[in-house]
């Protein structure tokens, strides 16, 4: 083989691998949508539903955490996953201590143990893995719990 021969290999090589790892724009488009539709949700709920005040603290300064941590794992090219459910732990222990509502500290302890077990994940599969059962048990069961306690005490009220 010559040189020119291998330096077609490597140039046809490296176009191989820009066009299998661009990026179409999807994951960007879904987290946006996500996001927004998170940031209206959440402008609604303080804006017009009767959630104590001291809540809203909690979880602003859960978003500069939020947001610090993401900046600080970026810098240092860590995965800013197990800090992610750390200080999300945190949010939702105060959120359930504020409401007097056990399901939320129950959850805030899934994700703080579930920080803890990221790591120990073989793969990031697993560990994806790992931060979706957490924000199952952690946010979303309870959420469904809070609901439903929501409706039946505005049922109690209005009858």
């Amino acid at each position: 083989m010559n040189n020119e021969k291998s330096l077609a290999i490597i140039a046809e090589m490296i176009a191989t691998t820009r066009n299998n790892i661009s990026e179409d724009g999807f994951h960007f488009l879904l987290w946006g949508v996500i996001l927004v539709a998170c940031c209206l949700i959440q402008y609604v709920m303080i804006s017009f539903m009767d959630m104590p005040r001291k809540s809203n603290y909690v979880w602003l300064g859960f978003g500069i955490s939020l947001f610090c941590t993401i900046f600080l794992c970026g810098i240092y090219q860590h995965s800013p996953t197990a800090f992610i459910m750390i200080v999300t732990g945190f949010a939702v222990f105060m959120s359930g201590i504020i409401l007097k509502f056990k399901p939320l500290i129950y959850g805030s302890f899934v994700f703080w143990l579930s920080s803890f077990g990221y790591y120990f994940m073989p793969s990031e599969s697993l560990q994806l893995l790992i931060f979706a059962v957490s924000i199952t048990l952690g946010y979303i069961i309870p959420g469904i719990l809070l609901r439903k306690q929501f409706k039946s005490q505005s049922h109690v009220q209005t009858a």
